[in-house]
């Protein structure tokens, strides 16, 4: 189901399976909270998320288990018939620190202390994750399993794809002006435009075309742009203790040809982390899985969370 609720004045877009959002979880034993990356539209995880809440219900026929996912405050608007504070008034809302506190405030509001929660990060959202372990103790108690996908956690600027979003800043209005002519076509149009988009990739859902005619519109293409500036300056010194402390329920995915996380970031974090959980992919999975690889990614991770949940029920 999806629904709209305010959080930190912003409304946000969630997808939920199993259990609305606001729903009644007093037998929810296990809860799946998807963060996704930057841009942090939900709607690119929609696939995703039905695979590992079918896959999840194969596995536990007599449990309620929710799969829910949020989305970046003000990445996603469509649909909303809401007003949004504009960035250049309430800047600290759609900042990086703004999108962690974002984060916060909603498993606050939403998830009670009794429910142990499994976490799924990709890209940006993994380094969200680990502030909320850091900052929020409660909820930190709540955590059994956190899976990176794809992870930036350290050094963004010197990555590959880091090197070349900051050399080009002088040009990041372009994509703004462009996003305003095609952000003012009727949807169903810019859908048409997205599939042209991607003609020539496999195993596109369509949840990838929705998402992409909500991105391209110029208040959420500025707000993601200003999020990356963030993660460029904010997003640097690896947060060793962090992972050091909360080691047994990490569990990392690293792309073979990453350039958001290179191999000699992970050869780095092999080093400095010995037992760290990880796995390297084999499968050509592109740091953007979700554009034709949601099934496959949950095939993968639904067995992690499977062994951490029947290993809480022994």
């Amino acid at each position: 189901m999806d629904l709209t609720i305010p959080i930190n004045k912003v409304p946000t877009k969630f997808i939920a399976y199993e259990c609305d959002i606001g729903g009644d979880l007093k037998e929810t034993k296990f809860l799946i909270l998807v963060i996704p990356g930057n841009p942090g539209i939900i709607e690119f995880y929609r696939e995703f998320m039905k695979q590992i809440s079918v896959d999840m219900k194969i596995e536990f026929p007599k449990q309620t288990i929710p799969v829910w996912g949020i989305s970046h405050a003000g990445h996603e608007t469509d649909g909303i018939n809401s007003h949004y504070l504009n960035l250049d008034d309430y800047p600290e809302l759609y900042s990086l620190e703004g999108q962690i506190n974002h984060k916060m405030s909603f498993v606050k509001m939403y998830i009670p202390q009794h429910v142990k929660v499994v976490l799924i990060g990709h890209s940006i959202g993994c380094h969200i994750i680990l502030q909320l372990l850091k900052r929020d103790a409660q909820f930190s108690s709540q955590v059994i399993k956190v899976h990176m996908l794809f992870p930036t956690i350290e050094r963004m600027r010197e990555t590959p794809n880091g090197k070349f979003f900051t050399s080009v800043e002088c040009l990041h209005w372009v994509p703004m002006v462009m996003s305003w002519p095609i952000g003012i076509l009727p949807y169903d149009f810019r859908y048409f435009l997205a599939k042209i988009y991607l003609f020539f990739r496999p195993n596109v859902p369509k949840c990838i075309y929705k998402g992409i005619s909500s991105l391209v519109q110029k208040s959420i293409v500025e707000k993601s742009i200003n999020m990356a500036m963030c993660e460029m300056d904010q997003v640097y010194e690896l947060d060793v203790t962090t992972l050091e402390e909360n080691l047994n329920r990490l569990w990392f995915y690293f792309g073979l040809t990453d350039s958001w996380c290179p191999m000699d970031y992970v050869e780095n974090l092999k080093t400095l982390l010995p037992n760290l959980k990880y796995v390297i992919c084999s499968k050509g999975i592109e740091h953007a899985f979700v554009i034709s690889d949601s099934n496959t990614m949950a095939s993968i991770i639904v067995p992690e969370c499977v062994d951490v949940f029947k290993m809480l029920e022994q």
